[in-house]
């Protein structure tokens, strides 16, 4: 195999895998991209949620407050007892009710995306590994090519002219 062949060969395996590094990194690049859009889309769902059932609460709350308008002359006393305990109750389930979508919102989170970042870092440090081989390889051809020239440059200022 003469210089220019190796030397055409290892232009061919750097350019394989430059053309191959480019492609991962494009690849984690649209896995981040659509992991923030799934991100993004869990908490506008998570808001929509939270705000509609904050809406359904503040009617029922509003609801139960007209009704105790209206019945005030005749059960004042007791009225004040009873909303006072719905609005301890309700203000209980309420934060039971975000504590516990907060939970399984931190829960869900965790398990999804942690996998997806420690999948994303193994792939990128697999991608560092195989950057710093093809690296040792570049060096050991390089090295190789410099020796090949050596023996060449010899053989050349041995022959008579």
């Amino acid at each position: 195999m003469t210089d220019q062949e190796i030397l055409k060969q290892f232009e061919g395996m750097k350019e394989a895998m430059m053309s191959g590094f480019a492609a991962l990194n494009e690849r984690i690049g649209g896995v981040e991209q659509r992991m923030t859009e799934k991100i993004d889309s869990v908490e506008q769902r998570m808001t929509e949620k939270i705000d509609s059932v904050e809406q359904r609460m503040t009617e029922k709350i509003d609801s139960v407050e007209q009704r105790m308008i209206d019945r005030q002359d005749t059960f004042k006393v007791e009225i004040l007892e009873l909303f006072q305990q719905s609005m301890e109750t309700t203000e209980a389930m309420i934060q039971e009710a975000v504590a516990q979508g907060e939970n399984r919102t931190r829960a869900w989170v965790e398990v999804r995306i942690g996998s997806k970042i420690d999948a994303l870092y193994e792939g990128l440090k697999s991608a560092n590994e195989a950057q710093a081989q093809a690296k040792q390889e570049t060096e050991a051809l390089e090295q190789r090519v410099d020796n090949l020239e050596t023996r060449v440059s010899s053989l050349e200022n041995k022959t008579p002219a």
